[in-house]
C-alpha cells in the first residue's frame, strides 16, 4: 500500500504525542504530590505540655463567644490528660481531656463545661473552648463533630468562625451534631472556635452530665481543590497538545 509523505509524518508524530501526554501527566502528579495538604487534627495534635500548641489553643470563656482565656493548669487523672480552669473534682471544670476516653468515637477529645449545678455560680456559666487559628490564608476544609457520652448527657455546642456562629445545637444522651464545610476561606490569624456549654436540661437537672466528645480536623488546601502549580502545568500541557494537533492538520 502506498503511504503519502503526510500520512507518514502523522504516523511518526503519534508516539511523540503519547510521550508528551504521559510526561505532562507525570509532571502534574509530581506537583500535586509535592504540595501536600496541611492537616490539623485536634486529637493527634494535642499537647499536654504546651498551650497554645501549634494552631490549637485550649481555653474557656465566661459565656459563649465571650472573652477567651487559655487554660493555665494541666494534670493527669487516670489515663486522661486534662487542661482545666477551676479545680472541682477530677480534672477540674471546665476542661478538655485527651487519652483514655471510653464511649466516644475514635479520635475524640473530651470537652466539659463548667459545673452543671446552678448553685455553683462561680463556674456554672463557663464554657470550654477549643480554638483553631489559621496559620495562613487560604481555603480549608473543616469537619467538626460532637457526640454525647450517653444517658443524661446534655450540652449546648457551638462552632464560631471569625466571631459568627455557624453551628448551634443541643446534644443530649448519645446524640450528635456536625459542622462540615468543604471550602472554608480563612485569612491568616482568623479563628474557628469550638465551644461546649451546659445544655438546657442542666439548668433544671444538675444530675445531667455536661461533657461531650469532639473530633475536629481542618485541612488546607481541601483535598478536592487542585494546587495552582498543578493547574499551571495542566494548562501548559493543553497548549502543547493543541499546537501539535494543529501542525498535524497542516501537514495533512
Amino acid at each position: 500500500m502506498y503511504v503519502t509523505k503526510h500520512e507518514s509524518m502523522s504516523v511518526r508524530l503519534v508516539p511523540f504525542i503519547r510521550c508528551l501526554a504521559a510526561g505532562a501527566a507525570r509532571c502534574i502528579c509530581a506537583a500535586a504530590g509535592s504540595a501536600r495538604a496541611a492537616v490539623y487534627n485536634i486529637y493527634s495534635d494535642f499537647s499536654s505540655s504546651s498551650d497554645p500548641s501549634g494552631a490549637w489553643t485550649y481555653g474557656y470563656e465566661p459565656s459563649v463567644n465571650g472573652a477567651f482565656t487559655t487554660y493555665a493548669t494541666e494534670q493527669q487523672y487516670g489515663s486522661t490528660q486534662y487542661w482545666f480552669y477551676h479545680t472541682v473534682g477530677a480534672g477540674g471544670l471546665p476542661n478538655i481531656g485527651h487519652g483514655g476516653l471510653v464511649g466516644y468515637p475514635t479520635g475524640s477529645v473530651e470537652m466539659q463545661a463548667g459545673d452543671n449545678s446552678p448553685s455553683n455560680s462561680n463556674d456554672y456559666a463557663y464554657v470550654s473552648v477549643l480554638r483553631f487559628t489559621a496559620p495562613s490564608a487560604g481555603a480549608y476544609s473543616a469537619d467538626i463533630n460532637f457526640t454525647g457520652i450517653g444517658a443524661g448527657s446534655d450540652t449546648q455546642d457551638y462552632v464560631y468562625v471569625d466571631g459568627a456562629p455557624v453551628l448551634q445545637q443541643e446534644v443530649k444522651n448519645q446524640g450528635t451534631a456536625t459542622y462540615s464545610n468543604g471550602l472554608l476561606t480563612l485569612t491568616a490569624g482568623e479563628i474557628v472556635d469550638i465551644i461546649v456549654s451546659n445544655g438546657a436540661g442542666n439548668s433544671t437537672n444538675p444530675g445531667d452530665t455536661n461533657l461531650v466528645g469532639v473530633t475536629a480536623v481542618l485541612q488546607s488546601p481541601p483535598a478536592d481543590v487542585p494546587e495552582p502549580a498543578s493547574l499551571a502545568l495542566l494548562g501548559v500541557a493543553v497548549v502543547w497538545m493543541t499546537a501539535v494537533r494543529r501542525r498535524i492538520r497542516q501537514a495533512i
